[in-house]
């Protein structure tokens, strides 16, 4: 009976790798929405080396956002990160459709 009730708390419990990458993914998505260095900051400066607007790279830290929601949909204990980076996700995405469609 005990292996019975090890294998469902198994169930919700995601591999060590991921747990490990989705904290790996949602640090380096922070970390593009935070860096300021002069002359401009991380998002700036990815938009300048892509020829895009600023509403792409933030599209893109979104789609990370959304990721690590995604690896961590098994995972009980990290349920608070799991849904923070959602509604980060859904804010910053919700902030670049609207930076791609307002004209300059």
């Amino acid at each position: 009976m005990g292996d019975a009730v090890a294998s469902s708390n198994d169930r919700w419990k995601a591999p060590a790798w991921q747990r490990w990458l989705a904290i790996v993914i949602f640090a380096v998505a922070s970390l593009i929405l935070t860096i300021r260095f002069p002359p401009a900051d991380a998002l700036g400066w990815i938009a300048q080396q892509l020829g895009t607007t600023y509403g792409v790279p933030m599209l893109f830290v979104a789609a990370m956002f959304v990721l690590v929601g995604c690896l961590l949909i098994k995972e009980r204990r990290l349920r608070v990160l799991r849904y923070i980076s959602f509604v980060i996700a859904a804010y910053i995405g919700l902030s670049g459709v609207l930076l791609i469609a307002t004209p300059v």
